[in-house]
C-alpha cells in the first residue's frame, strides 16, 4: 500500500484497528480413540492396573511432576492451533474464558518447545562437523500445514518456532498495552487536548496486575528463548527492532494519524540558499597582505641576527610541558562559569577547545591509558593525574619461560567444576610453580567492581553495549548471565596470551565449559572436584556460605557431574581432597606425563597402580614357589 500512497495518507492505515477475521486456520478435531475400542479387548492385567491406580491416591509431588511434564504432540496439537484464532482476533482475550485458555496453550506450547529445542542442541555439534546445513531455516510459508501427520515435523523445525513465537511476542505487546500502567503512561504522552482515535483505544478495557504479570514473565521467557542458539542473539534484536517501531505507528494511530509530511521549501529561501553557494564558490584576489595575517618584517636582511634568534626560541620547536595547560583551562573554566559577558564567554569556550585538544596530543605520547579513563571530553583533569596502575605492568612485564620449559602441547586450559571445588587456588599455585609458562584469561563482565578488584586484572568491566557488540559479533568463546550480570571470555584475550609465548588458562564453571565446548572452541578442559559431597560441604561452609547457597552447590554436585556429562565434555577430572596433589596431578596431565582414559580421576589411576603392583608381586611370589 505505501508504495502507491504516500506514507501519511489514512487510506492505508486501518484507523478503525479491524483485524482479518476471513483468515481461519483450520486443523483436524481430536478422534475419540479411546470411546471407539471395547473394552472386552483389553487384558486382564491392564484394567487390574487401572483398578490399582483408581484406588490409589497419588500423592501431590506425583501430581505436580504429571503436571509439569510437557504435554505429547497428540495432546498438544488441538492447544496448539487454536492459538491462531487468538493471534488473528486478539480482541476475543478481552474475554476471561479466552483469556485463560490462551495462557494455558501457550505455557503448554512453551514447555514442549524448550523440550525439542534441548533434543536438537545435543545433534548441534555433529551438524557442525558434517557441513551440513538447513536450507528451510530461512523459508516462510505464507499458510500453515495443519495436518497432525505434520505436527512433530513442524514443531521440531526452528524456523516454525520462531514464527510462532514472533506472533505470541505480538500478542504479549498488545496485552501489556492495556495495563494500568501503560495506559497511564499512554494518557501522559498525548498532547493536551489532542483528539484521539478511541476505536484503536480499547479504553473500556484494562487488564488486572495478574495478567500484566504474567504477559511480562511470558514475554521475557519466549525473549530468553529465541535469544537461544548461534544467531539467536541477532534474530531477536531484530523482531525487538521492528516491534518497537511499530508501537510508533501505533501511538501516531491512536493520535489520529496526525501528518508527518515536511513542508516544502519556499522559492525565496531557494534563491537565498543559491545565491549565498554562488557567493561562496567565487574565486577572490588575493590580497598583498592578506587580512589578520602576521608580519614578516622581521625576515628583513637588516634585521637578521635578531630574526634568527626568534626563530631558535625554544618554545618554537620543543613542546611545552603537558602541567602548563591545566593553569589556563582551569582560567577558561572560571570564565565560562561567570563570564565577563557574552564574547569572553565564547572566546574562552573556544581557547579551552585548543588548549584541552593539545593538552590531549601531548598527553597521548606518555599517558595513553589515561585517555580510555575521560568520560567526558570536557573534563580531562584526568591526563594530568599520575599513573598509578603499576602492578598490571608488572604483570605485563612477566617473561615467558624458556623453551624446555614450557609444555609440548600449548592449547589453552578450561579448568572447570562446580562452586568451592578449589580451581583458584589450583590455578594460583600451578602458575607460582610454573613461572612464565601459563597466564589467565580475564573474562568480560558487564558488572560495576567491588572493592579490590581491578579493572583488566580481576575482570574487564565493560558497558553493556560493548558487551552486546562482542556477544552479537563472536568474538566471545562463551558468554552467560549469572544473578542478572552478563559474564564472557573474548578470542582476543585468549590470542594475545598465545602470541606472547604463553599457555593460556581460564577458569569456567561447568555451563560456561559446555558452552565452549558447543562452540566447538579448540583446548584441553579439565574437570576439578572433590571425592564426597561432604567435604565440598565443610569448604563451603569455611569460605562463609550460606545454609542455602550450600544445598543449592551440593545439588549440583550430583546432577552436573553425571558420568556421562563429564566423559562427553572433559578430558580428564582430577579429584581435589589435597591442595598439593591436586597441582601435581594437574601440571602431569598438561605435561603429558599422566597417561589414562579420559575421565579417569587421580584416585582411580593411583588404585590401578597398586593393583599392578600387586598383582606383579604375587606372579613374583608364585615363579619363586615353583622353583
Amino acid at each position: 500500500m505505501f508504495q502507491s500512497f504516500p506514507l501519511g495518507d489514512k487510506s492505508s492505515v486501518n484507523l478503525r484497528g479491524e483485524y482479518h477475521v476471513e483468515n481461519v486456520t483450520t486443523y483436524e478435531a481430536t478422534r475419540a480413540e479411546d470411546e471407539s475400542k471395547m473394552v472386552v479387548d483389553e487384558p486382564e492385567e491392564q484394567l487390574k492396573e487401572q483398578a490399582e491406580s483408581k484406588s490409589t491416591p497419588k500423592s501431590a509431588d506425583a501430581k505436580k511432576a504429571d503436571k509439569e511434564k510437557p504435554l505429547s504432540t497428540d495432546e498438544l496439537y488441538p492447544l496448539f492451533w487454536s492459538l491462531q484464532e487468538y493471534f488473528s482476533q486478539p480482541k476475543k482475550l478481552f474475554e476471561t474464558t479466552n483469556l485463560t485458555s490462551f495462557k494455558e496453550g501457550l505455557a503448554a506450547t512453551m514447555k514442549v518447545f524448550q523440550t525439542v529445542h534441548n533434543d536438537s542442541r545435543r545433534s548441534l555439534k555433529r551438524k557442525r562437523e558434517s557441513g551440513e546445513e538447513d536450507e528451510s531455516s530461512n523459508t516462510f510459508n505464507p499458510k500453515y500445514l495443519t495436518s497432525k501427520d505434520l505436527f512433530d515435523l513442524e514443531i521440531s523445525d526452528l524456523s516454525f518456532r520462531r514464527h510462532i513465537l514472533v506472533q505470541a511476542l505480538i500478542i504479549m505487546d498488545f496485552l501489556i498495552s492495556l495495563s494500568i500502567q501503560a495506559r497511564e503512561r499512554l494518557t501522559e504522552a498525548l498532547p493536551v487536548n489532542a483528539s484521539v482515535n478511541k476505536a484503536v483505544m480499547y479504553s473500556d478495557q484494562v487488564l488486572s496486575d495478574e495478567d500484566a504479570e504474567w504477559a511480562s514473565d511470558m514475554k521475557k521467557t519466549i525473549a530468553d528463548y529465541l535469544r537461544q542458539g548461534a544467531d539467536g542473539p541477532y534474530f531477536y534484536r531484530m523482531v525487538e527492532t521492528v516491534l518497537a517501531r511499530d508501537k510508533n505507528w501505533v501511538r501516531w494511530k491512536i493520535e489520529g494519524c496526525h501528518p508527518i509530511k515536511r513542508d516544502p521549501v519556499s522559492p525565496a529561501s531557494f534563491l537565498e540558499a543559491k545565491a549565498n553557494v554562488q557567493k561562496m564558490a567565487t574565486s577572490k584576489r588575493l590580497r598583498s597582505v592578506p587580512m589578520g595575517s602576521v608580519s614578516l618584517d622581521f625576515l628583513k636582511e637588516k634585521d637578521e641576527e635578531t630574526a634568527m634568534s626568534r626563530l631558535k626560541a625554544k618554545e618554537r620547536y620543543e613542546l611545552p610541558e603537558l602541567d602548563t595547560f591545566k593553569r589556563k583551562i582551569a582560567d577558561d573554566d572560571f570564565e565560562i562559569d561567570m563570564p565577563t559577558n557574552d564574547q569572553t564567554k565564547a572566546a574562552a569556550i573556544a581557547g579551552k577547545a585548543s588548549k584541552s585538544w593539545r593538552a590531549l596530543r601531548i598527553a597521548a605520547r606518555s599517558k595513553l591509558a589515561a585517555l580510555d579513563k575521560i568520560e567526558d571530553p570536557k573534563k580531562i583533569d584526568i591526563v594530568f593525574e599520575e599513573l598509578t596502575e603499576v602492578d598490571d605492568i608488572e604483570d605485563i612485564a612477566e617473561p615467558t619461560a624458556n623453551e624446555e620449559d614450557m609444555p609440548s602441547n600449548r592449547e589453552p586450559i578450561i579448568i572447570s567444576g562446580i562452586t568451592g571445588v578449589g580451581k583458584s587456588t589450583i590455578i594460583r599455585k600451578l602458575m607460582e610453580e610454573r613461572k612464565g609458562v601459563f597466564a589467565p584469561v580475564v573474562r568480560h563482565t558487564t558488572r560495576e567492581p567491588v572493592e579490590g578488584e581491578v579493572n583488566g586484572k580481576s575482570f574487564h568491566f565493560v558497558k553493556q553495549q560493548e558487551f552486546n557488540q562482542l556477544r552479537d559479533g563472536d568474538r566471545l568463546i562463551e558468554s552467560g548471565t549469572r544473578d542478572g550480570v552478563d559474564y564472557g571470555t573474548s578470542f582476543k584475550a585468549i590470542e594475545a596470551i598465545s602470541e606472547s609465548g604463553k599457555v593460556p588458562i581460564i577458569e569456567l564453571d561447568i555451563e560456561a565449559a559446555q558452552y565452549a565446548k558447543d562452540m566447538d572452541f579448540q583446548a584441553r578442559y579439565v574437570l576439578i572436584t572433590t571425592s564426597t559431597p561432604e567435604l565440598l560441604k565443610q569448604r563451603l561452609e569455611a569460605s562463609g556460605k550460606g545454609e542455602s547457597a550450600i544445598q543449592d552447590i551440593l545439588k549440583k554436585f550430583s546432577t552436573e557431574l553425571e558420568s556421562r556429562k563429564v566423559d562427553e565434555l572433559f578430558d580428564t577430572s582430577i579429584v581435589d581432597d589435597d591442595d598439593v596433589e591436586a597441582v601435581k596431578a594437574t601440571g602431569n596431565y598438561i605435561y603429558g606425563e599422566s597417561e589414562g582414559k579420559q575421565g579417569l580421576s587421580e584416585n582411580t589411576a593411583m588404585k590401578d597402580e597398586e593393583e599392578d603392583t600387586t598383582k606383579v608381586a604375587e606372579t613374583k611370589e608364585a615363579t619363586m614357589t615353583d622353583a
